[in-house]
């Protein structure tokens, strides 16, 4: 038996519809993922401040550690957030455009990587 056209026009709807919602609950728990680990990494860190194992000055520079783990997440964060606003990934409307500045982003680190790596080599000669 041979689907008429209208049926196939609605399953084509359906179909998209129902990728639509996919992609669109995968956003949702990308971002409630990425949300449960800021909540964990600001927790350690508000923590860490609370119990003097981290001070930081006013310019959000790392003063004393007696925490290695903690110094690195707070550095890991501090770093992360300047990558993300030179690239511009807090300034996006959808998920295609944060993937193609986040492509651009990795591709520029890279060459910086690239550039960083013969510098050394040429110094170490």
């Amino acid at each position: 038996m041979a689907l008429s056209r209208d049926q196939i026009y609605k399953t084509k709807i359906f179909l998209r519809s129902h990728s639509d919602a996919l992609d669109c609950v995968e956003e949702i728990a990308e971002r409630d993922q990425a949300r449960s680990h800021y909540r964990a990494y600001m927790g350690d860190l508000i923590n860490g401040m609370k119990e003097d194992q981290i001070l930081i000055d006013s310019e959000g520079k790392i003063i004393a550690s007696k925490s290695q783990s903690l110094a690195e997440k707070y550095q890991i964060m501090t770093f992360s957030k300047s990558i993300f606003e030179e690239y511009g990934l807090d300034r996006v409307s959808n998920k295609r455009e944060f993937e193609n500045k986040l492509d651009k982003g990795i591709e520029d680190l890279e060459q910086r990587i690239l550039k960083k790596t013969a510098e050394l080599k040429d110094l170490i000669k």
